[in-house]
């Protein structure tokens, strides 16, 4: 069930939101306990959702929200290690494959990124299980994966840390030929970028069945206090028509709303952060503003992340969407609070 909230839209203007009814699916309220930060993620598929969590992979039928599949998350992935996190997960619709991914061996020379992909459209069926180490020359880490498609690839990106100082020091995207990833054989490319691109740029989920662009929206900040105030996009596209082989990352322009937000949440944390949650005076802490995921459908980018205002000294967390053109321009910009 989604409740009414009031829109406030970026120009300040504010609309009614209507309400929906919906099949309620009960998540995974036990298995997260034990593990801080749970890192919670799900897709939807025709029959099933799948939830991760850093402890527990969940399989539940949609329709009526029975859990079908419980098994820890190490279990999932002991092939090739069982110091994992960060996970995330996909369904392909076009293609009835779920994909799902985590690093592994943080902070280590072992660390590496780690693919499943299905064999069906029955996430409860067998996976094909894939590993890319995090860097050849062993000098980084890879901590963060994002996960998203096009009709050629499946693209993950992570933020790399120096394996010495700790310090950020580029975001790495890994380009995977999608039909030989479904076929059984793992093809891919690397594209890395300097510290000035900074990180977390998450690749869009495209359901443009046509569109062969990979298109990243990051929070981007240009000021030295912190103040978010725009999107930015960037694209990979084929080398050539008809070519599955990825060229450079290229920057395409900012999408920039009306009023700014704090990207972090460095206030005195009262109840636990930022963010209410009902039937408690606790709070959910919500950390940064970071994207988490994208979606592309009917030529637009659609994605919400939580802000934190007022931009000059955040004392509440609010939730803020967005709709932009593959052009990067803002088409429209909305927050609910």
């Amino acid at each position: 069930l989604f409740r009414s909230y009031n829109l406030m839209m970026c120009e300040c203007k504010k609309l009614l939101a209507s309400s929906k009814t919906m099949l309620k699916i009960q998540g995974d309220v036990t298995g997260g306990l034990d593990v801080i930060p749970p890192d919670t993620q799900g897709a939807v598929g025709l029959q099933h959702v799948v939830m991760t969590l850093n402890n527990q992979v969940v399989i539940q039928l949609k329709s009526n929200g029975s859990v079908v599949s419980s098994v820890p998350i190490e279990q999932f992935w002991q092939t090739f290690s069982t110091n994992v996190f960060d996970p995330r997960i996909v369904y392909d619709a076009a293609q009835g494959r779920w994909v799902f991914t985590v690093g592994a061996e943080p902070d280590t020379l072992n660390a590496a990124i780690l693919i499943a992909v299905s064999n069906t459209n029955d996430p409860t069926g067998r996976w094909r299980l894939f590993k890319i180490i995090a860097d050849q020359n062993h000098l980084v880490w890879a901590d963060q994966p994002t996960l998203g498609f096009n009709n050629l690839w499946i693209v993950s990106q992570t933020n790399l840390y120096d394996l010495q100082t700790e310090n950020f020091v580029g975001s790495q995207i890994l380009i995977i030929n999608k039909s030989s990833l479904y076929a059984g054989t793992l093809s891919f490319s690397r594209i890395k970028t300097n510290v000035n691109f900074g990180g977390s740029m998450v690749p869009a989920q495209s359901y443009d069945a046509n569109i062969s662009t990979q298109y990243f929206l990051q929070d981007w900040s240009n000021s030295n206090n912190d103040i978010g105030n725009a999107l930015r996009l960037y694209k990979v596209d084929p080398v050539s028509h008809n070519s599955v082989t990825p060229g450079a990352l290229v920057p395409v322009g900012f999408a920039l709303p009306q009023q700014g937000w704090s990207w972090r949440q460095d206030a005195p944390v009262i109840n636990g952060g930022f963010a209410p949650q009902r039937g408690t005076t606790k709070k959910i802490m919500l950390n940064d503003s970071r994207i988490q995921n994208v979606v592309l459908v009917n030529g637009s980018l659609w994605t919400t992340h939580n802000v934190f205002l007022p931009a000059s000294n955040p004392t509440r967390g609010i939730v803020q969407w967005w709709q932009v053109t593959t052009a990067g321009a803002m088409v429209q910009c909305g927050r609910i609070e």
